[in-house]
Formats: structure tokens, C-alpha cells, sequence
């Protein structure tokens, strides 16, 4: 080995030159082999991260077997008087081909669905938040991912070992410092942190919430410390994915900038369909393809990504959440096909309107009033017809309100929408004037917290005033619910997932099946 500083290819100052000289390569002796893979040990992660691939070639050994070699020695020559055990994060080796992302997706769906009991719309969700930690630097938003349940034993750590097993360099973790996080993403230039049990060490912690809150806006994700032994002040990142599981709810602030999945346990019925398809501890080293796939999709879509326009956003998720839900819209966007519909209608099934939030309510009852008044094409309706149409909306509260159960009343209307300033008149309709609700006075509101589509993101989500995207969500994962099913009957072939059956076909679903599936 040479030991003259040198620059290889990659523009890299190494302590020694990784170019073979005539009596090296494979066949060089074991001594020459160890004295180069010392070099490789004393290099700095992207630096190593550079040339492995070529010296594994030059020594005649697999890149994991290197890795293993190069591990060993930075924890044998560095850590010698420190306990525990040196980290060591790499990149996922690239699949060799080009992904198909519309397939990618339907092998994801199918990854987490065989081993967790998931809400309505977390099926989708999960898969490409996946993605997205993949493609993470494309990206200016970084919401964590959120598993969260009343009590224990609902599968929130078993979750988060699937993902460890798809997501590129996972660092799982039950305990974390505030200190360890910045560092370790300084160092290793973002792992996916999975961090177990928060709710014995986050909840009670300002300084960690304030390190992982600061890590959800990409100009914003860093900290300040004072380092060495003449306390110069330094730059941190915390720049990274992360995911996080917790009994109860997050604390507001970190809640805020999560995309959240409450758990459930399973009932018997559900732990018995997934007898002979849930993923072991020991086979989960079978899904490092997936893994792979992964990354080479995200690395070949990257660019795309990051120069993509902003999604729409179907009505019903603003703000902040808006912001949480659009990278895993733009994920789904340049995928195409039906997942533009159906990450639209998991999200709003997870996170929006439909999902039933109580602090979604006033949002939803917006919603559908601005639907309404569209439909109609109306400036003004009466107080008792914008109320049946109201009950009329399928899958809403509306119908059956409150403690009574009975439908909305009149009353009820005006207590919903005071906060909003906005009440009802009279207004001239014809020879009466009834109390009414007149479109101007919603105006305001429908600009502050519903999600205004342009013409291009309602082309985009298809109508999604209409739940076009919900709608479709729900016919899908229907059919994947059916194909569960050992009595599930008239199986058909979906483009999206294999072997998912239609019960029941409702208007629009001639012979069984659904205005989306494909022959």
C-alpha cells in the first residue's frame, strides 16, 4: 500500500492510494489486504462511502464483507476505552435496475399489510412516507411519522421494525439524548431515527421536543452548540426522518409536525387472517430487495422531486398539515395513475375531514358547505335547504348530530359556525325572505382554512370537491379488505392490487367491479 497522500477519482484526499499497482489485487497477501482495509477504517463516512465499492472489487471481497471488516476496526482502534458499540450507517446498495413505481408501491402495500392491522388510509400512507424518507433530501418539509395508541400491545414497535427493515440507514432506539440526536445526524448525514417508547422520555424533555421540532423545516433544522476544549461555537443539523411511537398523544408542538397513526390491538378475527403472512423477526433480512428498490427509485427520481410543483390538496387539509401531507402527494404524483386519487383519499381518510376529528369538525362542516354552495351555484340558500342537503352527504355527521342523535338543527348550524363570524340573515328569494346563509359571508373562511385547488390540482385530484379521491381510496381498500376474506366471493384482478374482490358492486361497478380497476 502506498502511504503518499494522494487524490483519486472522486477529488478525495486519502492517507494512502486505493489505485491497484502492478503486484496488488486479488491476489494480494492477507497483510497487504489488512493494511488497506486500515486505511479504509480511518476515513470519514461519505468519504469511505465513496470508494468502497471499488476497493471490495480491487480485494476481491463483497462490499458487506468490507463493511464488516472496516466496522470492526473503527470500533476495535477507536472506541477501545468507550463502552457500547460504534455506529455504522451506510447507504443501501442501489437496485440494479430501474423501479417501476407503480409496482413498488403495490409490493410496499402489500409488505406492511401482511403484519399490521393499520386505520383506514394508513395502508398508503406508510409505503410512502417509506419513499419519502428515501428520496428525504428532495424535500423541504420533514414530517415525522407518529405511531400512536391508548394502551400497550397495539404494534407500534413492531411497526417501526418494518420500517426498519425497508427504510434507508434505520438507527432504531427506546432511549434518546438530546445530544445524541443532533450529533448522530451531524455525523452520519441524517439516519431514519425510529425511536420507541417516547412517552418515558420525550413528553417531559423541552429540549429534545425543541431538537426534533427544529427538524421539520429544512432552513430551520439546526442548532448551536458550543464544542471543544475552547468552546467554539458550532453548527448542528437535524435534518433527518424520524419515527415515532408512543402510548397517548404527542405533546402539542411535536404532534403538530407529525403525520399520526393511531393503533389499535387487533381483534381475534384480524391476528388470525395474518397467521402464515406476518413477517418474522428472522425474515425480515428477505426484504432487503424492497429496501434497495427503494433507494434506486428515489435516487432516480430525486431531481423530479425536488423541482416538482406543489401538490394539490384536496379541501379539508390546510396548513400545516397541508404541509406534513405534501411530499407524500408528490411522491404519489410521480408515480401517477390512480395513486394521485388514492394517496388524496388515504390522507383524507387519515388526516383529513373524513377522518372523524373532533378538531376536524368546523373544518369539515366548511367543506362540505362550500361543496354546496358550488353545486348549487347559488349566492344565497336557506337555512333549512343548505340543512338537507347537508344530512343528505354520505359518511358525514351531519345526519345523526350530537348526543340526540337526531340531524343537525338550525341552532346547532349557527353554534358551529359563530366562531367563524358568520351568521344568517334575511334574504329575499323570490316573494319570501327566509333565513339564510348567503355565500359572501363564508368567503373569508373558505380562504383561511380550506385549501383553495387551482384549475391544474383539481386536474390533478379529479374533481376532489366532489371526494373523488376519497371515494376511489375507499373502493380500493374495500377490495383489499374483501381479498382478506376466505369467503370473499367473485375474485377479480385490479391493476393496483392482485386477487382483490368487489362485494356488493354499487352504481358505477358494472359486473363486479369498481369505475377503477383496469381488465
Amino acid at each position: 500500500m502506498n502511504s503518499d497522500l494522494t487524490v483519486n477519482s472522486d477529488g478525495l484526499e486519502l492517507d494512502f492510494d486505493p489505485t491497484p499497482k502492478a503486484d496488488d489485487g486479488v491476489g494480494e497477501s492477507p497483510t497487504a489486504a489488512d493494511g488497506r482495509i486500515a486505511g479504509l477504517a480511518v476515513l470519514g463516512p461519505v468519504e469511505y462511502d465513496k470508494v468502497r465499492q471499488q476497493e471490495a472489487q480491487t480485494l476481491g471481497i463483497r462490499v458487506s464483507t468490507l463493511d464488516g471488516e472496516v466496522a470492526k476496526l473503527r470500533s476495535n482502534g477507536n472506541d477501545a476505552d468507550i463502552q457500547g458499540k460504534a455506529l455504522f450507517l451506510k447507504d443501501p446498495e442501489p437496485w440494479p435496475d430501474p423501479v417501476d413505481g407503480d409496482a413498488l408501491l403495490v409490493e410496499l402495500v402489500a409488505f406492511y399489510g401482511a403484519s399490521l392491522t393499520l386505520p383506514p388510509g394508513a395502508e398508503l400512507v406508510l409505503p410512502l412516507w417509506t419513499l419519502f424518507a428515501h428520496a428525504h433530501d428532495a424535500f423541504q418539509v420533514s414530517p415525522n411519522l407518529a405511531f400512536t395508541s391508548p394502551v400497550p400491545g397495539c404494534g407500534k414497535s413492531w411497526s417501526l421494525v418494518l420500517l426498519g427493515a425497508v427504510t434507508p440507514r434505520p438507527l432504531p432506539s427506546a432511549n434518546v439524548t438530546t445530544a445524541a440526536v443532533y450529533r448522530t445526524i451531524e455525523k452520519y448525514g441524517g439516519p431514519t431515527f425510529l425511536l420507541d417508547e417516547a412517552d418515558t422520555y420525550i413528553k417531559d424533555r423541552d429540549e429534545l421536543r425543541g431538537v426534533l421540532n427544529s427538524g421539520w423545516l429544512r432552513p430551520q433544522a439546526y442548532i448551536v452548540r458550543c464544542d471543544g476544549d475552547d468552546h467554539e461555537p458550532r453548527l448542528f443539523s437535524t435534518w433527518g426522518p424520524k419515527a415515532i411511537a408512543s402510548i397517548g398523544k404527542l405533546p402539542s408542538t411535536l404532534s403538530d409536525r407529525c403525520l399520526e397513526i393511531p393503533m389499535d390491538k387487533q381483534t381475534p378475527a384480524e391476528e388470525k387472517a395474518r397467521q402464515g403472512r406476518k413477517a418474522s423477526l428472522e425474515g425480515l433480512r428477505a426484504f432487503e430487495p424492497l429496501r434497495r428498490k427503494c433507494w434506486r427509485w428515489a435516487q432516480d427520481h430525486r431531481e423530479a422531486l425536488r423541482k416538482a410543483p406543489r401538490p394539490g390538496m384536496p379541501p379539508g387539509i390546510a396548513n400545516r398539515r397541508a404541509d406534513n401531507c405534501r411530499p407524500l402527494l408528490a411522491i404519489a404524483d410521480a408515480i401517477g395513475g390512480e395513486w394521485t386519487f388514492l394517496a388524496r383519499g388515504a390522507l383524507l381518510e387519515l388526516f383529513g375531514i373524513a377522518g372523524g376529528h373532533e378538531q376536524e369538525i368546523k373544518l369539515q362542516l366548511l367543506t362540505d358547505i362550500s361543496v354546496i354552495f358550488r353545486t348549487a351555484g347559488a349566492e344565497a340558500l336557506p337555512t333549512k335547504d343548505l340543512l338537507a342537503q347537508l344530512v343528505e352527504i354520505e359518511d358525514s355527521p351531519w345526519g345523526e348530530w350530537g348526543k340526540s342523535g337526531k340531524p343537525l338543527s338550525a341552532h346547532g348550524l349557527a353554534q358551529l359556525l359563530k366562531g367563524f363570524r358568520i351568521y344568517h340573515t334575511k334574504v329575499r328569494i323570490g316573494r319570501e325572505t327566509p333565513w339564510s346563509y348567503e355565500r359572501k359571508s363564508f368567503e373569508e373562511a373558505f380562504a383561511r382554512y380550506l385549501s383553495t385547488p387551482t384549475p391544474l390540482e383539481l386536474e390533478q385530484v379529479e374533481h376532489a370537491n366532489e371526494n373523488a379521491a376519497l371515494a376511489a381510496f375507499r373502493i380500493w381498500n374495500r377490495g383489499r379488505q374483501c381479498s382478506r376474506s376466505k369467503n370473499a366471493e367473485n375474485p377479480v384482478k385490479m391493476r393496483l392490487v392482485p386477487d382483490v374482490p368487489v362485494q356488493n358492486p354499487g352504481p358505477g361497478e358494472e359486473g363486479g367491479r369498481s369505475p377503477r380497476q383496469g381488465p
